[in-house]
Formats: C-alpha cells, sequence, structure tokens
C-alpha cells in the first residue's frame, strides 16, 4: 500500500470562515437580528468560532489516530498491536576484540564486563570471559556496546584501543573487525511503511510483498528492500540500510538465515540476499543569476551545492530510483535569483535492486543572464 496516495482526510470540517458564518446564520435566524462586525453579540460570535475550529482540530487528530496515515507514537504502536507487528527495538553494536598480553606465566583472565573506550564517544563490554592461555600471546572474544543505537556502528578495526581498568600482563586491546548491528528505535516513518505490508507476514517469501515484510522486520536499519524474481523458483532481495549504506556481507547472510526458516519460505525456493547494485553518474550543472541577485552569489552558490546534495541523497537512499535531470532543475529553480540552469547530466535508468551512485559533481556559478 502506498500511503502517499491515500486521500487527505478531515473528520470534521475546520475551516474558520464557514464555522463563523454558520453560527452567525444560525443566531440571526433565531433572534431576527442582523449582526455587524462591531455587534458585542458579533465579537463573542468570533470568539466562539475560533474555540469551536480548535476544539474540532482536536477531535480530529485523535480520529486520525485511528489511521495508519497519520498516526504516530504510542496510537502507532495499538495499530501495531492489532496486526502482530510490533515496533522493532533499538539495538547494541557489536564487535570482536583482540586482546594482547605480555610476560604472564599463567593464564591471563580478562573478566566479563570488561570495558574498552573509543573517544569518550561509545562504550564496549566483554560478553564473556575471555582466557590467554600460558605460552600464548593473544585471545579474542565478543564485546557490545554499552548503550543501544546506531552512533556505535562503523568504528573501523584498529580505532578502539582504550581498555577503562587495565589488567595485569594484558598489554593491548583493539577490534579485530568493524562494529556493527547497533541500531536506533524503528521510527515512525519506517514503522508505518513496514505496518502497511503486515498483513503479508501470514504467507511465506513465495510473494514478493511478504518477502519486503520479513527483510524489514529483521533489523531496523533495513531502509528499502527490492525483491526481484530473475527466474522461475529463484527470488533475489536486494537490501539498502539507512543512510544510504551498503551493508555487509554479515547483515546480508543473517537477512538470508532468517528467511530461510521453514515457516517463510517454500522448500521449492531458493532465496539469495545481495547488496544493490551501484549503477554510477556524474553531475554537472552550470547556472546563472538574475542580476538583481548578483551581489549575493555565494549565498546562492552555496544553496544551489546544499540542493545538488539533497538531488544525491534523494537517490541515495532509495534503490531503483532513475537519475532524472529535470529534477535537479526544478530543484535549483526554486532558490530565489536563480534565472538560468543547464544539467548536463543524462537520464539514467536504474532498475529495483540498483542504486544510483554519484561519482562527481560540479556545481558552477556562471554569471548573470
Amino acid at each position: 500500500m502506498d500511503l502517499a496516495k491515500v486521500a487527505e482526510m478531515d473528520f470534521l470540517p475546520c475551516d474558520a470562515r464557514s464555522v463563523r458564518a454558520d453560527l452567525v446564520a444560525v443566531y440571526e435566524a433565531t433572534t431576527g437580528k442582523t449582526l455587524y462586525p462591531g455587534n458585542p453579540e458579533r465579537l463573542f460570535i468570533d470568539s466562539l468560532a475560533a474555540a469551536l475550529v480548535k476544539n474540532r482540530a482536536d477531535v480530529n487528530i485523535s480520529l486520525q489516530q485511528n489511521t495508519l496515515k497519520y498516526a504516530y507514537g504510542e496510537a502507532l504502536d495499538l495499530l501495531g498491536t492489532r496486526r502482530n507487528c510490533p515496533r522493532l527495538a533499538a539495538r547494541h553494536a557489536a564487535a570482536t576484540f583482540v586482546f594482547t598480553a605480555s610476560g604472564h606465566e599463567q593464564d591471563v583472565v580478562i573478566p566479563a564486563g570488561s570495558v574498552i573506550l573509543v573517544n569518550d564517544e561509545a562504550e564496549f563490554a566483554t560478553d564473556a570471559e575471555i582466557v590467554i592461555a600460558q605460552g600464548k600471546s593473544e585471545a579474542q572474544g565478543r564485546a557490545t556496546a554499552l548503550r543501544e543505537g546506531c552512533y556505535a556502528n562503523d568504528f573501523l578495526p584498529g580505532q578502539l584501543q582504550k581498555l577503562v581498568t587495565p589488567i595485569a600482563f594484558v598489554v593491548s586491546v583493539v577490534n579485530s573487525t568493524a562494529t556493527a548491528g547497533g541500531a536506533d528505535v524503528e521510527s515512525d516513518a519506517a514503522y508505518r511503511e513496514r505496518l502497511a505490508l503486515a498483513a503479508h507476514q501470514y504467507t511465506s517469501t513465495a510473494t514478493p510483498r511478504a518477502a519486503e515484510y520479513m527483510v524489514r522486520s529483521y533489523d531496523p536499519n533495513i531502509a528499502d528492500v527490492a525483491v526481484v524474481h530473475p527466474r522461475p523458483g529463484r527470488r533475489e532481495i536486494y537490501v539498502l540500510l539507512q543512510g544510504g549504506r551498503i551493508p555487509g556481507r554479515d547483515i546480508l547472510d543473517g537477512v538470508a538465515a532468517y528467511l530461510l526458516g521453514d515457516s517463510r519460505r517454500p522448500a521449492t525456493l531458493e532465496v539469495v540476499c545481495l547488496p544493490p547494485q551501484e549503477v554510477p553518474y556524474s553531475i554537472a550543472v552550470d547556472f546563472w543569476l538574475l542580476p538583481a541577485f548578483a551581489a549575493r552569489e555565494a549565498a546562492i552558490h552555496h544553496a544551489a551545492e546544499a540542493a545538488v546534495e539533497r538531488f544525491i541523497a534523494g537517490l541515495r537512499a532509495k534503490m531503483g530510483q532513475a537519475v532524472i535531470p529535470s529534477q535537479l532543475v526544478s530543484l535549483l529553480h526554486e532558490i530565489v535569483g536563480v534565472a538560468k540552469v543547464e544539467v548536463a547530466t543524462p537520464y539514467q535508468a536504474v532498475l529495483p535492486g540498483e542504486l544510483a551512485v554519484c561519482q562527481g559533481v560540479t556545481c558552477r556559478l556562471r554569471g548573470v543572464v
């Protein structure tokens, strides 16, 4: 279901002029007196109309919370309970760490809960006791962020090296893998989109909508899903993460394992999880200003660059979006002072499972017309 195509709806009319006119008409019909703008009764009716419009707006908002298009927060959570589709909770990031010891003549024990810090931004604690055996110089184990959220993702190998509490004979600690798996609580927008697919949870991944729902239910970091059926018996599922990030093999393998449950796919269907196929493109923009805005060229140039970045980010946020130069032209013409725009970027088709990825940007202010 495309909620953007659902018509706007008000349960009660909230137009202030019509409400005021109705009240005046009722008063005049009842009393036989004509009300003019300066009449005390008219002023009272005006204030009454304002209060009535506010009350109707409050009623509208309350009633709209029963609909998927408008509900938010706790009201959206209640809609989810009716569909057996709870909001996805926040998750902790984790990584593998290597501990190195020197000069020990017996086993060195790193207790569970030992804290590793990175730049005062994130704290990780070891999941279980780690032992560096006598005669060995190192051992590895998993550690998990103390707080939930995506803030602790994407620390590269080697960036986490500070052990908060020193341990005898332990000379260093370092993460050998990038931190991953952390997620914020599922946003209202993502949860609403998943709820629109929730009716498909009672089928298997044989249907594209069911497959999309199940993939979105695996991890709140998943922003977009494309389901492709290249040939009978094979389903290819392309996954894109929040912020236009390409998922790593660990996430794709986790999605595949989740989908391979007996209750989620027919035995005869091959399900493959893949990262988006990148479709490269470049942007070259020239624009001119109206003469009256020549003095503001620096600010307008900055606004034009920001508009180009929004265009690029919008294409990166969802798979299957074609590169349409006229859309960029429209964005730039929304900037006050821009008179003429020329975009050398050609139209680029992007298929489901493909992602438009910008390889370079040139945005030049050519002067005034």
